[in-house]
């Protein structure tokens, strides 16, 4: 019995030779048919397009804060700095993983420069399907840049940057892509499992359903003035051609209307919808299919942090108590101004007068919001009507009310 064993299966064990014999096991790992992100390189502060397309898993993520996601779908991203997305796709059989590559140049007014490390980059590198049958071929597909030579092994050798190729390994092979340049190189591996029964991808859902519902919210964390609208996402995905209806649900208990979105075929599709906030607080938003099925999206969550910017709220100007007419010239009135502000600040600010005449601008110190009053004089020599008034000059422009008065000179 061994040594029948032992001629048929001369890598196992003795161990597992007499407790499997010779079977294979057979897996039907899941298949990433594309993962990709558009377009591949941005400016800071701009978005690219997240896309990709899962048959025969069970579960599939995103890391880099994205999480859970639809089999098909896309999502808009806007990474602060060049970011590598992983997507993994399982089910019973294991998992499988691609990647994709953001890179994020500086501000318009910048030089682009490279990743950081100055290494390659290998944004993908997947065989799809990732499992064949004995005889059968799969396809594998690259994507590098940043790179002086590159090699698939074993037996392909030195390819192109990027490209494709059709391989059929006799058995289960692990193929390694290595990407190299002045600075060192980089590797990345893609595993071709061989059965001897041939790969079934899993039967399409009959009955047209929501797979998946991803909502989102632009900005996450906002300070600034009030109100604030934020823009409200999300991606709905379903298996075929039909009607959904969804509502938004708020963090403060409210919910929109009943809505509609018609598809023409399988696939994902964005809505949107906007929220104003008009106080600070943290809140989330989150979508709701209602039929052909019920599915709850995770929850978007954002924060707002209002603030005021230093002003003058008011200015206004007083005139003392004027003696009994006539009087001794030259006369000066107490010409009195009160400023008021929201805060902390500096106002500069200066007197404006009847004749056309003006003061030197004055400054007034504020340490917290409140009013504050300084006191002047004008020498009259001449009978007359006069008045003065008050201009602010910063952090705003506010004109006071005008005094007027009438002085009669011995």
């Amino acid at each position: 019995m061994k040594k029948i064993l032992s001629l048929f299966c001369p890598s196992l064990i003795i161990a597992v030779t007499l407790m499997l014999g010779c079977k294979q096991l057979t897996t039907d790992l899941p298949v990433i048919n594309s993962f990709e992100a558009n377009p591949p390189g941005i400016s800071a502060g701009a978005s690219s397009t997240l896309t990709w397309n899962v048959s025969g898993a069970t579960a599939v993520s995103i890391d880099q804060g994205i999480g859970n996601v639809a089999l098909t779908g896309s999502r808009i991203v806007t990474p602060e700095k060049t970011t590598t997305y992983v997507l993994t796709a399982t089910n019973k059989a294991g998992s499988i993983t691609a990647t994709t590559r953001i890179i994020v140049s500086g501000t318009s007014s910048s030089t682009t420069q490279p990743p950081s490390s100055g290494l390659p980059v290998i944004s993908s590198f997947i065989a799809n399907p990732p499992s064949i049958s004995a005889g059968s071929s799969t396809t594998l597909s690259w994507n590098v840049s940043n790179a002086t030579s590159v090699t698939i092994e074993p037996g392909i050798g030195t390819v192109d940057s990027s490209g494709s190729i059709s391989v059929s390994p006799a058995s289960s092979t692990t193929y390694i892509l290595m990407a190299i340049n002045g600075s060192g190189k980089k590797v990345a591996t893609a595993l071709v499992t061989v059965s001897s029964e041939a790969y079934t991808p899993p039967p399409a859902t009959a009955a047209f359903a929501v797979s998946g519902v991803t909502a989102g919210v632009e900005p996450t964390n906002f300070t600034g003035s009030c109100p604030k609208t934020f823009s409200c996402s999300a991606i709905i995905t379903v298996n075929g051609p039909g009607t959904v209806t969804y509502r938004w649900e708020r963090s403060d208990g409210l919910a929109s209307s009943t809505q509609t979105a018609v598809f023409a075929a399988a696939g994902s599709q964005m809505v949107t919808t906007g929220w104003p906030r008009e106080s600070s607080g943290s809140y989330w938003v989150r979508v709701r299919t209602l039929s052909p099925n019920e599915v709850v999206s995770n929850q978007a969550n954002f924060t707002l942090n209002c603030s005021t910017p230093f002003a003058v709220t008011s200015v206004q100007v007083d005139i003392g108590p004027l003696p009994p007419q006539p009087v001794t010239c030259p006369y000066s009135p107490v010409l009195t101004v009160t400023i008021a502000t929201n805060g902390p600040g500096n106002v500069t600010y200066r007197w404006e007068r009847s004749d056309g005449g003006s003061s030197p601008v004055q400054t007034m110190s504020f340490g917290s919001a409140g009013t504050q009053s300084v006191t002047t004089g004008w020498p009259l020599n001449a009978d007359g009507t006069y008045w003065v008034r008050v201009r602010t000059l910063t952090p705003n422009e506010v004109i006071s009310n005008t005094r007027t008065w009438t002085i009669d000179c011995k």
